[in-house]
């Protein structure tokens, strides 16, 4: 018995379902959930002051209740040794899927985990400077780094803000804190 299939048809109802998802879900979900339970609300952020462009060591520093002298040396453009650098606190980070949308697409799943996230952001918001080729510098303009508890967004720059007031920048990358034994993680 042959079968025959009528291709023109079987990639319309793919296109169909690609956009159907598209429109009600724009992206992969953040957290898989496929992944063990996680919750970290033992930890208690401190807002520290920022020096001037070294939003990453601050953001480690709030995260660990260190001077962000300490963090001086992690590369603020690698994650990994963002990571390694938790990890004689008991933490690390674990890469959640993102995509350079604005954070309110994403808005909806963080609220419902609740949990403690490293949240980068673009400063700009021109979406073809942020998708450009990257520069002389390497790279396609400035972002900076937030942490995320619940609701509430802990920013270097001694500020406490509600997710909503960053609903319209461009995520660059998302990473969830998880305890240093946690099964993924950088």
């Amino acid at each position: 018995m042959i079968i025959k299939y009528n291709f023109k048809k079987l990639n319309m109802l793919r296109f169909i379902n690609i956009m159907a998802h598209t429109l009600y879900k724009p992206c992969a979900p953040l957290w898989s959930a496929l992944s063990p339970e996680v919750k970290n609300d033992r930890i208690d952020i401190q807002i520290i002051k920022q020096a001037p462009k070294k939003c990453v060591a601050t953001c480690l520093a709030m995260l660990t209740h260190q001077n962000p002298d300490i963090f001086d040396s992690v590369d603020k453009d690698d994650p990994y040794s963002w990571s390694v650098a938790l990890k004689p606190y008991n933490l690390k980070l674990v890469y959640c899927n993102t995509q350079p949308i604005t954070l309110k697409h994403y808005r909806d799943e963080l609220e419902e985990l609740n949990d403690l996230f490293l949240i980068g952001l673009y400063t700009s918001d021109k979406v073809n400077q942020i998708t450009a080729p990257l520069n002389k510098k390497g790279t396609n303009g400035s972002s900076h780094l937030v942490l995320l508890k619940g609701q509430t967004v802990y920013d270097p720059n001694e500020a406490i803000y509600h997710l909503e007031y960053f609903d319209e920048y461009h995520v660059k990358r998302i990473f969830r804190v998880v305890p240093l034994d946690y099964e993924r993680g950088l």
